[in-house]
This record gives structure tokens, C-alpha cells and sequence, in this order.
């Protein structure tokens, strides 16, 4: 996977919006999970809830990446602290009959408009991140680990960057 020879991503994958088809992964472990998980509720009282982390990072982006699943921000099995959002907007993609498509490093005619990609973003721990962002029809989840030397902006402008892109050849 090339996010992954970014040197600033740990895992990623990639699905399909809303049919949660998984395109592309890292590892075979680093999927959306389905599992029950411990919680509190308003009150404070100990409940179980049952998470699906594809219908909670779904839920993200239909909000346009401004609120958390209601479950909380889970990514393969783990719960990070939610850290908000952004955008990245980018104008350097052509269509795709591009010859360098995989590499996302094609010029824009100066005709073209620029795209604007938003994504949420979270924290596990001191160490590990994650990105969620996508196109209309892909969602890209990565993290990031800076105890392995990885630049989390860099992580979220490598996945912005490839949802520029999937976005520019119509995915």
C-alpha cells in the first residue's frame, strides 16, 4: 500500500462508502471491527454497548467530519480520544487518464478548481493517531505512530492528498 512508503503511516485501509467494502488494507488485522465494549452512560452507570466501527466512521462523515460516532471514535478495536477536524485543500490532479495516477503527483491544467478535503482526527495514547477522510465513494483510516518517527500532519496530508485525488477521477 502506497500510503504506507509514506514513512509516516503505521496502517490504513480503505473502503467503500456506504457499501463498507474494504478496497485496500495494510494488514490483514487493521479492518473495521464489529465487537461488544464496555461504557458508561450519562449517568455514570457501567453499560455494553455493540460497536461497528464502519457504521461509526460512516456516521463521521456524513456529519462532515465535525462530530464523533455516538459510540465514540473506534479504529480496530481500540477507542481514541476524539481531537477534531480539519481541511486540506489541494489543485495539482488531472483526470484519470493520467499516467502517474498512483503516485498523486499529476498536474492540474490552470483551468481546473481546486478540491477540499475535510477529515477527523484522534489520539490512542501519547503515541498513536489516526486520520479518517475520504472522496465521495472511498474512506481512507490511517495511524500513525510517533514512537515509530511518524509526522501525524504528514499522515493527514498523505491521506488528504490520496482523497484529492480519488476524488478528482471520480471515486
Amino acid at each position: 500500500m502506497l500510503l504506507l512508503d509514506t514513512g509516516h503511516i503505521r496502517n490504513a485501509c480503505i473502503v467503500g462508502v456506504p457499501s463498507g467494502l474494504v478496497y485496500a488494507h495494510a494488514d490483514e488485522n487493521f479492518l473495521p471491527r464489529i465487537y461488544p465494549a464496555d461504557t458508561v452512560d450519562s449517568n455514570g452507570n457501567d453499560m455494553q454497548i455493540y460497536v461497528n466501527e464502519l457504521e461509526g466512521w460512516i456516521e463521521t462523515a456524513r456529519s462532515d467530519w465535525q462530530l464523533p460516532p455516538s459510540g465514540g471514535l473506534r479504529i480496530n478495536g481500540n477507542r481514541f480520544t476524539w481531537l477534531g477536524n480539519g481541511e486540506e485543500t489541494y489543485t495539482d490532479f488531472v483526470s484519470s487518464s493520467s499516467s502517474d495516477s498512483a503516485t498523486c503527483t499529476c498536474a492540474l491544467p490552470s483551468t481546473s478548481t481546486s478540491i477540499s478535503i475535510k477529515y477527523a482526527k484522534g489520539q490512542f495514547g501519547g503515541n498513536r493517531s489516526v486520520c479518517l477522510c475520504g472522496s465521495p465513494k472511498t474512506m481512507i483510516v490511517a495511524t500513525s505512530d510517533r514512537s515509530q518517527g511518524h509526522d501525524f500532519s504528514q499522515c493527514i496530508q498523505n491521506c488528504t492528498r490520496l482523497a484529492a485525488y480519488l476524488t478528482s477521477v471520480g471515486h
